[in-house]
């Protein structure tokens, strides 16, 4: 019964990394193998292979055949600092980490790893597919954390497993390729392999990997590894496909927005044929690139997988950008580069503005606004809207539309309005200011407010706004003293009316009979027309003002008295 077999469960990791489980975190990323010629009609067979490498399985089916191979490690073993001269090829152990138990006679010190695997091109047949690699390694000892980072570098130079030592192996380290865990639980770890591998068989130099850990010797971290001296050898379970398919795929960028914001999104698709009687082997990836000029042509997205069929790209303000996309199907079959789509770039917002609106309006009355964009132009305004301060509510205009007739708005209450502007790439402007406007009835007349509010003589102007599409023949005015009943100042009329006047506080028998002649005077004013009637009074004060003519009043500091009607 072969090890895959036996040991089907993967226990733990011994490398981890974000994405996914990894024996070594590669500097380049490889997720398929891409394969330069032809598949072989041949598949391989036991005599075919060296010995460490036995055939696990072969499935075939109408479109393919895949092969699991089973690789057993050709060198490992280990060297530790406290024996630097010792070699430890044939033992039965690998060591990482670092062991100096107190009542123990082995005391090895640091210990560092070293592995071998007989992993080159032209193991699998060319234009073969790499489905997986997993690594196994059986633990069976360790010591202080119960998770244990662990770095794999690679080794740049050959190395004998019955010579190395601790002081010979150190000048032919490589680069780091990546970190990861080892937990404490004893038993069959198991990684995933499959970039390492990728590279070996595509041709990088395979001179195997050093496996380090803490060699602090405070700390005792150590893992303990059975090695090929036992019968539970490290080794890598490698499965590839060579699948009947001649016919290359196809891709196409999706038609893009003739204008684009800043970032904006880019997708393509792509199909696979296959060659008569085999279905298609299906794409297994995609290359994207882009150009400022429709053929200088810069690689943006390599070796995506054929799940991955977007992504957003960052563009520069007035530049055309134009994308193309290949796909490689799982027959290592490439296919040829699409026609390519384009899209300029506005990533400036547009600016709006809002036409002043009056304090006062009828219940029926036009707001108008206004837009400008310097590149893709302005594609529509949204106008918003609201009583009271309340919840907005949204109208979308097209950018030919600036005015629009509110309609329905009720006497006495207030409405908010402001807008934005969008262009052509999809970018917003911010919303205007919020402008307010009360509704009053046709027709209205306003006392304006009294500037200052305080006065220190008898005397005081009175002046007030009509708001009416009719034609006013009189304005009634009425006035109270501090907060008494209302009475009838005068009745104003002309052709037309005027609308100033100045009150004298001595008309007020309760004011001039008051030892103490100090106070407020409250206003408020009606119209009559001609063709729409008379303007009722509420008796809601409009405006008001101090009398204070002897200068009672210490004056700090004027607040304002004012007075909206139906407020």
């Amino acid at each position: 019964m072969s090890q895959l077999q036996e040991h089907p469960k993967i226990i733990t990791s011994l490398f981890a990394k974000p994405a996914r489980i990894m024996f070594l975190v590669m500097l380049f990323v490889l997720t398929t193998l891409v394969a330069t010629t032809a598949a072989q009609d041949e598949t391989p067979t036991v005599g075919d292979l060296p010995p460490e490498i036995t055939i696990v399985e072969q499935v075939v089916t109408p479109n393919a055949v895949t092969t699991t191979l089973n690789i057993v490690t050709t060198k490992d073993t280990f060297v530790n600092s406290n024996n630097p001269d010792k070699n430890w090829g044939g033992f039965g152990q690998l060591r990482t980490g670092y062991d100096a138990p107190p009542s123990s006679s082995t005391n090895y010190g640091a210990q560092r790893m070293l592995m071998q695997f007989n992993v080159y091109p032209g193991l699998i047949p060319a234009g073969a597919i790499v489905d997986n690699a997993t690594f196994y390694i059986y633990q069976e000892g360790a010591t202080g954390f119960t998770n244990l980072e662990i770095e794999a570098r690679r080794l740049a130079s050959s190395w004998d497993e019955y010579s190395v030592t601790w002081n010979s192996h150190q000048p032919v380290w490589g680069d780091a390729l990546g970190r990861g865990t080892a937990d404490s639980a004893n038993g069959w770890k198991t990684v995933d392999a499959i970039d390492i591998v990728q590279e070996w068989l595509s041709g990088t130099p395979n001179y195997g990997v050093v496996f380090q850990t803490d060699e602090t010797p405070a700390n005792q971290n150590q893992r303990v590894y059975r090695s090929r001296e036992t019968s539970e050898k490290p080794y890598i379970i490698l499965t590839y496909t060579q699948y009947n398919d001649n016919c290359a795929p196809s891709a196409n960028i999706t038609p893009l927005n003739t204008w684009s914001p800043g970032v904006f999104t880019v997708s393509w698709s792509g199909s696979d044929c296959g060659t008569p009687p085999s279905p298609p082997s299906g794409i297994d990836r995609y290359d994207v690139q882009y150009s400022t000029n429709n053929y200088n042509w810069i690689d943006w997205k390599t070796n995506v997988p054929a799940s991955e069929t977007s992504a957003a790209f960052n563009g520069i303000n007035g530049t055309t950008y134009y994308f193309r996309v290949r796909a490689t199907d799982k027959a290592g079959n490439i296919g040829v580069y699409s026609s390519s789509q384009s899209t300029r770039v506005d990533a400036v917002a547009p600016s709006a503005s809002m036409g002043t609106i009056n304090q006062y309006n009828f219940p029926s009355f036009t707001v108008t606004w206004s837009g400008s964009d310097n590149l893709s132009g302005v594609a529509s305004y949204e106008v918003q809207f609201r009583e009271a301060g309340g919840a907005w509510a949204s109208q979308t205009y097209s950018a030919s539309q600036t005015s629009d007739v509110v309609t329905g708005g009720e006497p006495g209450k207030t409405y908010g309005f402001r807008v934005r502007a969008i262009d052509n790439a999809g970018n917003a402007s911010a919303f205007t200011a919020e402008q307010t406007t009360t509704i009053v009835n046709d027709p209205t007349s306003i006392i304006t407010p009294f500037d200052p509010p305080v006065v220190l003589t008898q005397t005081v102007t009175v002046s007030w706004v009509p708001y009416t599409t009719g034609t006013i023949n009189s304005y009634t005015i009425k006035y109270r003293y501090n907060g008494g009943a209302w009475k009838n100042w005068k009745t104003v009329t002309g052709t037309p009316p005027g609308t100033t006047d100045v009150f004298d506080a001595a008309i007020d028998s309760d004011w001039s009979g008051a030892s103490y002649k100090t106070g407020l005077f409250e206003f408020e004013v009606a119209a009559t027309t001609t063709n729409l009637g008379s303007e009722p009074f509420t008796g809601t004060p409009e405006a008001g003002v101090v009398i204070d003519p002897d200068g009672n009043m210490q004056v700090r500091a004027y607040f304002p008295i004012i007075f909206q009607t139906g407020q």
